[in-house]
């Protein structure tokens, strides 16, 4: 894995070639766009690593849900009596 110092070191040496060469608009360009790519793998870095985070967090929600006993509802007294007329009824 590459260590973000590593990137950002390599951001600023991008950031030094882009100022010698800024006479050639082409090649600064170039160099800028390097920068751009190194902090967009900085920040999925971190993307990834916040994702992951919340994936550990619902899962430990989920993990107490499941843990977690239903309660049983309540039926009430109508529902129970049988009055003969159910289709169910042989």
């Amino acid at each position: 894995m590459i260590t973000k110092e590593a990137v950002l070191n390599k951001m600023l040496r991008e950031i030094q070639m882009a100022q010698t060469n800024k006479q050639d608009e082409k090649v600064m360009i170039e160099h800028v766009k390097n920068v751009q790519l190194l902090s967009e793998l900085i920040l999925e870095s971190l993307a990834t690593i916040e994702s992951q985070s919340m994936y550990h967090s619902v899962s430990e929600q989920t993990k107490v849900e499941t843990v977690r006993p239903n309660t049983i509802s309540q039926v009430d007294d109508v529902s129970i009596k049988d009055d003969g007329t159910s289709i169910f009824d042989f």
